[in-house]
């Protein structure tokens, strides 16, 4: 089992940590899980396809992705009422306004009617982010073998 001191540690050394003290500058986190009408694998992909071309790439978003449900994980703890899922991270709560009143949001909601009749959507502020070090062990990993 790892201990406390050396978890703090490689923390430390894959990424770079950011504390947000008030709540101005926190960027805003909008989560956001989609049911869909049915499971098969054609509504998976062009709801995916949807998400893609009309939620990323807003001003102001530093972080966007897609997910769909791991089928194979069955713990009491996961959930299992969604198929899709869209992760956002905005500099601001502005940015995240911003895009919610945007025409690419709108034709999405227009777009994906009747293809999800329930979602949850998570919003909070982020207290800590880590950021990847470009300089971490990972790339020094990869340096290593690239120079060998």
């Amino acid at each position: 089992m790892v201990g406390e001191r050396e978890r703090r540690q490689r923390t430390k050394e894959m990424a770079k940590t950011i504390s947000y003290k008030n709540k101005q500058e926190k960027p805003f986190a909008h989560m956001f899980f989609f049911q869909l009408c049915d499971t098969s694998p054609d509504l998976v992909d062009r709801f995916v396809d949807l998400c893609e071309k009309y939620l990323g790439g807003h001003p102001g978003q530093q972080h966007f992705s897609i997910g769909v449900r791991a089928l194979e994980i069955h713990r009491d703890v996961s959930g299992t009422n969604f198929e899709v899922s869209v992760h956002m991270i905005f500099d601001d709560i502005d940015a995240f306004n911003a895009y919610s009143e945007s025409p690419t949001h709108e034709e999405f909601i227009t777009e994906s009617a009747g293809m999800s009749p329930e979602r949850i959507v998570y919003d909070s502020y982020l207290e800590l982010q880590l950021l990847p070090d470009a300089a971490g062990p990972k790339a020094r990993r990869a340096a290593a073998i690239v120079g060998k």
